[in-house]
């Protein structure tokens, strides 16, 4: 082989190498994907990054995918809702664009435990915008968003004056206002930002969660 040819084609390899390692390497801004177990979370992880609604199950791993939000490349990663993964979205939360927070509108038991992890995640202080979405409201029996934020803030509030009370848990700040119902909105003196959508992933009604991503993609 001539060698000019040789060494152009070892620079074409080289430089096709350089660019695979520079995009593995390269980090776009994240939003992250959570919630309770069979909440739609996967499902609308494959909408967003496929553009399409898939047949799924429960992920055992998260599944990451960058997509273009209005000319902004975005990282979207979806967690399972075990608590094997809970530490790691933990790690991420604070340098996240926003959590998109999926519920099963027709699942009531799941409300306490979606209720624990949000207040967790309060107490953390990130991330600092998080949409609740009510899901599966196609559904004869679902819940509707209000009862849904009643419910969720109620067990809150309970674990509030739990946690309150508990003289060694030094560790997480306060959730809400002192001697003050747990609210929601509240959160926004410390900077938090708690959202609420309803929809139906099956009837592709994710307008709302498409506009939260492109809201906080521009800060």
């Amino acid at each position: 082989m001539d060698l000019w040819v040789f060494i152009g084609l070892a620079l074409i390899v080289v430089g096709f190498v350089y660019m695979l390692a520079k995009k593995k390497t390269l980090k776009y801004p994240e939003v992250l994907i959570f919630g309770p177990v069979n909440s739609g979370k996967t499902r609308l992880f494959y909408m967003l990054s496929e553009g399409e609604m898939m047949n799924t199950v429960s992920s055992m791993k998260p599944n990451s995918a960058v997509i273009n939000v209005k000319d902004k490349m975005v990282s979207v990663i979806d967690y399972p809702g075990h608590h094997f993964y809970y530490q790691q979205l933990v790690s991420k939360a604070p340098t996240c664009l926003g959590m998109i927070f999926m519920l099963d509108s027709t699942d009531k038991q799941s409300f306490k435990k979606a209720a624990e992890e949000l207040y967790e995640l309060m107490s953390l202080r990130y991330p600092k915008e998080i949409l609740i979405f009510c899901n599966k409201q196609d559904q004869p029996f679902a819940k509707k968003i209000l009862m849904i934020e009643s419910e969720l803030s109620t067990e809150i509030e309970r674990l509030k004056v739990v946690k309150e009370n508990d003289i060694s848990d030094i560790k997480r700040e306060k959730v809400g206002k002192a001697n003050e119902r747990f609210e929601f909105s509240h959160m926004q003196d410390f900077n938090i930002k708690v959202e609420f959508a309803e929809g139906s992933l099956v009837k592709n009604d994710i307008q709302e969660i498409k506009s939260f991503i492109e809201r906080v993609s521009k800060a």
